[in-house]
């Protein structure tokens, strides 16, 4: 993407108004522009797993360019399963995490108790608004919901979860967005979680 030029300071606090090298104004920065796909595929889920969807301190390597919340502009989820298996997909935000458990404050979900399908796919398109996931003080600013996980042992701070970098690759902090792949009854079952994230500055 080409850089945007200053071209004058209207406003006398520092604000410019910018072009592209194309001479196009640019008035905002999207989230369309800063957008980012992380996607994770979980084969022969028997049991409850968790993973690391992104890493909100790791701009490197989950390619966002800024570390106070990850906004959500797009989700998928998808199921492939046995007629007998029962579980759920959740995808939520570390609120507070120790070495010893965890907090989580889901935003998104996907059950199949009572269904009969056997592929169920869910896609959300949230633009031009986003999921905004900020966390002060142990609480998500932008997101009320009571669906909520509390002292969950699977997420600690000493043991670092799959993420869609490989297994084992990312230690969960606050912030981070995770998906719960929930098994409850039955057979294995396979899944997989698309989404399109960028990062804001502040929470």
């Amino acid at each position: 993407m080409p850089v945007p030029v200053a071209l004058a300071d209207l406003s006398g606090n520092g604000q410019v108004v910018t072009v592209t090298a194309e001479g196009e104004l640019t008035t905002v920065d999207s989230g369309g522009e800063k957008n980012v796909l992380a996607r994770y595929y979980a084969e022969n889920i028997a049991a409850t797993t968790w993973v690391v969807l992104v890493d909100l301190s790791d701009t490197a390597n989950f390619h966002h360019d800024a570390t106070g919340r990850i906004d959500i502009s797009y989700l998928s989820m998808q199921i492939d399963r046995p007629t007998n298996a029962v579980g759920a997909v959740h995808i939520g935000v570390v609120t507070r995490v120790d070495a010893t458990n965890a907090d989580v404050t889901f935003f998104a979900g996907l059950h199949f108790i009572n269904s009969s399908d056997t592929a169920i796919i869910r896609s959300e398109n949230f633009a031009p608004s986003q999921v905004k996931c900020g966390v002060t003080g142990g609480l998500t600013t932008k997101i009320v919901n009571n669906e909520n996980v509390v002292n969950d042992t699977a997420i600690q701070t000493d043991v670092a979860l799959a993420s869609p970098r490989g297994a084992a690759t990312v230690i969960p902090a606050v912030g981070d967005i995770v998906a719960q792949f929930q098994h409850i009854s039955g057979g294995a079952y396979n899944a997989s979680v698309r989404l399109f994230f960028h990062g804001q500055a502040t929470a």
